[in-house]
């Protein structure tokens, strides 16, 4: 027969053993309840460079790996916009809170954005959040941030969707003074995400 050994000896006679076991767990419960509890940090962010960018198209799309760009200017007649898409997973059941984008903007004429795309398996697309528009100035050329916390349907379902970012790049085609190939660059994006409980 298996013997069950408590850190009492406790029979049915041993009430005073049952007693102090009691007042053992007593003092154990009211101990951890007064100590500090490490909060777990649900929020996470996910960083994404250039060299992420597999897929481009549009006007003369260039990834120079360090940043997105295009590959020559003037565009044409009317402008052009550049468009590149890099796939993302975050984690399933977190909820996006903002996207933050990073460019280097040196033209008033030249402006970029980039954006969190779902996608069902039907092909129907929507935007989760969309970052403002780079506000470069001629003459003086910046490397600038633009942040977005106005998140549509921002809860991740990998279940039933795909996720991508897509970032666009649109030149004027009548630039004065001349904006060259390297006025407009995106140098990567963060998404900031709650994870689910």
């Amino acid at each position: 027969m298996s013997k069950i050994y408590l850190p009492y000896r406790v029979t049915k006679f041993d009430t005073q053993g049952i007693f102090r076991f009691q007042q053992d767990l007593n003092v154990a419960s009211a101990v951890l309840s007064k100590m500090p509890h490490r909060k777990y940090n649900r929020k996470r962010k996910q960083i994404y460079s250039p060299a992420m960018f597999g897929e481009s198209y549009g006007f003369s799309p260039y990834n120079a790996g360090s940043s997105l760009r295009t590959q020559k200017i003037p565009p044409p007649i009317g402008g052009a916009s550049t468009v590149f898409i890099a796939p993302i997973k975050p984690a399933h059941n977190a909820t996006i809170v903002s996207l933050k984008g990073y460019w280097y903007d040196g033209h008033t004429k030249v402006w970029g954005y980039c954006r969190v795309v779902r996608v069902d398996f039907e092909e129907n697309t929507s935007v989760l959040v969309t970052t403002p528009s780079t506000t470069g100035t001629t003459g003086s050329p910046v490397f600038e941030s633009t942040i977005s916390t106005t998140v549509t349907n921002g809860k991740i379902d990998l279940t039933k969707y795909t996720y991508y970012i897509e970032v666009v790049l649109t030149f004027l085609s009548t630039i004065a003074p001349a904006a060259s190939n390297t006025d407009l660059r995106f140098t990567g994006c963060e998404i900031k995400y709650e994870l689910g409980r």
